[in-house]
């Protein structure tokens, strides 16, 4: 029988490797999309990458897909 020291560790350890996995998954798609964007753009200022590192998978995606059509950085940004 699990105690409830046990039951919490389980669940913090859970909790952790979700975390970790949803943080892995941004940083591939914020390198990915950084290597797209410079391939594309050139070297970007600052900010940018500063924005990209710290958007959600979510923002991450829709950048992805602007990526696509865009001929600007304004473009893919949104400024």
């Amino acid at each position: 029988m699990k105690t409830t020291a046990d039951l919490l560790r389980e669940e913090g350890r859970a909790e952790g490797e979700a975390r970790g996995q949803t943080r892995g998954r941004t940083e591939g798609r914020t390198e990915v999309l950084l290597t797209l964007l410079r391939r594309r753009f050139g070297e970007l200022p600052s900010p940018l990458v500063v924005r990209l590192a710290s958007s959600t998978i979510a923002q991450l995606d829709a950048i992805a897909l602007r990526i696509l059509d865009a001929k600007s950085l304004d473009e893919v940004f949104g400024s």
